[in-house]
């Protein structure tokens, strides 16, 4: 039986997912054997190490490295989402 090949992996992935709760929660996973530069694309809390992050500050992933980052609410004029109690 032949295979066919899988498809390519991206050397960068991301995914967003929305919490029950209404939270925004961004994963962005580093596929490559090396560092990569990124921009944050949105302020909050990485989960997996509690550090602060502002949209637009430079980030650095490790190689095989990822960001979970809890976004803050967006509340105001052209809301995005809603913040909870």
């Amino acid at each position: 039986m032949t295979r066919k090949p899988s498809a390519p992996v991206s050397a960068t992935e991301t995914a967003v997912r929305v919490t029950p709760a209404g939270d925004r929660v961004l994963f962005l996973a580093d596929h490559r054997d090396e560092t990569i530069d990124v921009t944050a694309c949105a302020s909050g809390v990485d989960l997996l190490t509690g550090a602060r992050i502002e949209r637009a500050q430079p980030l650095r992933l490790e190689p095989r490295g990822a960001v979970v980052l809890r976004e803050d609410a967006v509340t105001g004029p052209g809301t995005l989402r809603a913040a909870h109690p």
